[in-house]
């Protein structure tokens, strides 16, 4: 593909990442209209949503315990169920 360069909000970008500001924009534009509507979805959903492409195996990498021991994982503090 050519390096085609194009104008958008007044600079030059490449055309693949003029397309993908796009895309970006038009994401949350609709998720904003969806709130305003009251048709937003549970945060579980959205989790859900964004994980169904995940890998089987590296979902398993995560450890078991990570919800109830998250302290442990993100600061390093002893475990509180050992």
């Amino acid at each position: 593909m050519r390096d085609v360069q194009f104008e958008a909000d007044h600079e030059e970008v490449p055309v693949e990442e003029w397309l993908k500001k796009l895309i970006k924009r038009n994401v949350w534009r609709r998720q904003l209209q969806n709130r305003m509507r009251g048709n937003c979805p549970h945060i579980a959903e959205l989790i859900l949503e964004n994980m169904k492409d995940a890998f089987p195996e590296e979902l398993a990498k995560h450890p078991r315990d990570g919800a109830s021991e998250h302290d442990h994982y993100i600061y390093g503090t002893p475990k509180r169920n050992s």
